[in-house]
């Protein structure tokens, strides 16, 4: 029997969705670590595009301004999406040849991911990958989408616990469709697991459960903590910069406090509405130097807090790597066409940079 790949697992509850397309994008680009990530929730309703969607054919513009709606474009293919404190996330993030057999493409990825869930779902209906989607019959409940880069893969997939029509109604429907849907409107064509599942509860702890069947799992108590108060690697990409901020802490009665101030100082910035960078539960195992760590965290964090406050300003795009927000009042901006491939390669460095520096993860 193959052993069992060793996956990291990350549970995260009503974490921005934005924040965390931009994590998945580091931890793909720049680690090496295999990893399941569970989300369970986004605080704020958005609309989240592929990497090649259009506003102005995808997205009722009208109507997305009227209920304020947030637009996302990620960095993986697929469709577009409405997702809110209703949907749970998934993503798995592996390294070429972690699965013994499978094929680092498109297609056995998708695949495999429906042996990987037929566990959790087979049991409450009749569940199968029907093109791109999971789907119990004829009715879809998960999309998916994939990125493959540098003999690493991702799978992430957005499963609808419930959701509102209004907010459905923000689509449009798409020129390219699924053959299985047959023109058939939202209301007809999606299917809320809540109507399907027992509880909410219960099927985020199956997901995890079902990941312990198939991995080798790495998790730590703290990790599954709704508040990110064990530890915190900040981790911001752009062109310009990698920025590379680590606490380390282990559960240790000692540091209950530090880390309880920690999660309050970061709370009360992104309650107050400011876009701080990515977040990553982690754990490590070097006590020397926790209490340093964890102050200069600490700092970082509200030296961070203080400075967006100091830079607020009225912009129209703004994002970190790939993944981005736009406004759908008005088409995207488009960059001069001299200055993509400099992006590009500074991206690339930054990646190279912040993987050097995360020595944690190697």
């Amino acid at each position: 029997m193959a052993p069992r790949p060793i996956v990291k697992l990350l549970r995260l509850a009503r974490f921005p969705i934005l924040q965390q397309l931009q994590l998945e994008e580091a931890l793909l680009r720049a680690t090496k670590c295999n990893w399941f990530i569970v989300n369970d929730g986004t605080p704020r309703h958005s609309i989240v595009m592929g990497i090649s969607g259009k506003v102005q054919e995808l997205i009722n513009v009208h109507q997305a301004q009227k209920q304020q709606l947030q637009v996302i474009k990620r960095f993986t293919g697929g469709g577009t999406v409405v997702v809110d404190h209703n949907t749970v996330f998934t993503s798995l993030i592996m390294q070429d040849g972690a699965l013994q057999g499978l094929e680092c493409f498109p297609v056995p990825i998708m695949r495999w991911t429906e042996s990987f869930y037929m566990d959790v779902f087979r049991r409450h209906g009749d569940f199968r990958l029907q093109e791109h989607d999971y789907v119990f019959g004829e009715r879809k409940f998960g999309g998916n989408a994939q990125a493959i880069t540098n003999k690493r893969w991702l799978h992430h997939t957005s499963f609808l616990w419930d959701f509102y029509p209004a907010n459905m109604a923000a689509l449009q429907n798409p020129a390219k469709q699924p053959e299985y849907r047959q023109g058939r409107e939202h209301g007809s064509f999606l299917v809320r697991l809540k109507e399907c599942l027992p509880s909410r509860q219960q099927f985020i702890q199956e997901l995890q459960e079902n990941a312990d069947q198939h991995f080798e799992l790495r998790v730590r108590r703290a990790m599954c903590c709704t508040v990110l108060c064990c530890a915190v690697v900040h981790v911001e990409l752009s062109a310009q910069r990698s920025i590379l901020c680590e606490l380390c802490l282990r559960p240790a009665d000692r540091n209950r406090w530090l880390m309880l101030a920690i999660s309050i100082c970061y709370g009360v910035c992104v309650s107050a509405g400011m876009s701080l960078p990515c977040v990553l539960v982690a754990c490590c195992n070097s006590a020397a130097t926790q209490l340093r760590h964890a102050a200069l965290s600490l700092l970082f964090v509200v030296l961070t807090a203080a400075a967006r406050c100091a830079a607020l300003r009225c912009v129209h795009v703004k994002g970190h790597g790939t993944s981005m927000q736009t406004t759908v009042n008005a088409p995207r901006p488009q960059p001069p066409a001299t200055s993509e491939p400099c992006a590009a390669c500074c991206r690339r460095s930054a990646c190279r940079e912040l993987a050097r520096r995360c020595s944690w993860t190697t």
